[in-house]
């Protein structure tokens, strides 16, 4: 119990909410995009992102971070 109170109570902390959509792949799974939401509690000033994930060497790799414009 300690070990989790001082980690919340650290700079490592994330103080807010990470919500992530499921990835979508192309048809031959060599790319992929998916949905990030980034909010401290207030909905009304959520960042949303969207995240462009790529195949190389067997290994995914982030491609593209995009923050498309979002009415509320």
């Amino acid at each position: 119990d300690s070990i989790s109170n001082n980690f919340w109570n650290s700079k490592f902390a994330l103080p807010g909410i990470l919500i992530f959509s499921k990835i979508n792949f192309d048809e031959e799974k060599k790319f992929g995009a998916f949905k990030c939401i980034y909010t401290n509690g207030n909905i009304y000033k959520a960042k949303h992102y969207l995240i462009y994930i790529q195949k190389e060497d067997d290994k995914w790799k982030l491609n593209e971070v995009t923050m498309p414009n979002v009415m509320h």
